[in-house]
């Protein structure tokens, strides 16, 4: 029989006991993705709505990107029809300018849903721009989908970005987090950062990049 001394068991002890205290102490990641509604109604440009995303995912991954739908160019063309649109990743200088309406905490799957969309009205996707049926609060309208948020488009507010957000808000009460307050005001959307660039389901998140020019 192996003989283990009193000194040999405190120190096993005090090991044991330290692991355990490592363990407790040790920083927990706390996973999660909030995607934030926003408009812009009043300034330079035209009424917008777009959407951000912020956060960590399971994985580890940071997340930081903004994402908005608009036509390529702003011509006469857009009142007659159909004309090319594009994916928006707004620049910090633009939602500095906007109004945070509402977040929703996302799952890894709701994320990869909205990043979904994102692939699937952009470059390579279906990239039709209509004004009355397939414009920036459409697109928002879906992402508010993808989150399981409850949607309902009242053609009144489809070209109103700020009173359909709100109108959303409305609907969803106890759901959702109300913010309803200027960027300088939302202190949860981190500035100055740079996150990972990664593909989820075709769609790019990472660095917010250029000015929409609606």
């Amino acid at each position: 029989m192996i003989s283990i001394g009193p000194s040999r068991i405190l120190c096993i002890h005090f090991a044991i006991a330290f692991l355990c205290l490592s363990f407790f102490l040790a920083p927990v990641v706390r996973a999660e993705v909030v995607v934030t509604f926003w408009s812009q109604e009043l300034g330079r440009n035209f009424p917008h709505a777009f959407f951000t995303l912020h956060g960590t995912r399971t994985d580890g991954t940071k997340v930081r990107a903004s994402y908005g739908f608009t036509a390529k160019a702003i011509t006469p063309a857009i009142l007659l029809g159909t004309v090319p649109g594009r994916i928006d990743e707004t620049t910090d200088r633009y939602i500095a300018r906007s109004n945070a309406h509402f977040s929703v905490l996302l799952t890894d799957a709701q994320h990869d849903a909205i990043m979904r969309l994102v692939a699937e009205w952009g470059e390579n996707g279906d990239h039709r721009y209509l004004l009355n049926s397939r414009n920036c609060v459409h697109f928002v309208g879906e992402a508010m989908r993808r989150t399981g948020l409850n949607v309902v488009e009242d053609k009144k507010l489809m070209k109103k970005p700020r009173s359909f957000i709100q109108s959303i808000e409305r609907l969803n009460a106890g759901h959702i987090r109300v913010i309803e307050l200027e960027a300088s005001q939302y202190m949860d959307w981190p500035r100055n950062e740079t996150a990972q660039t990664v593909t989820v389901s075709g769609a790019r998140h990472g660095a917010i990049a250029r000015e929409p020019s609606r």
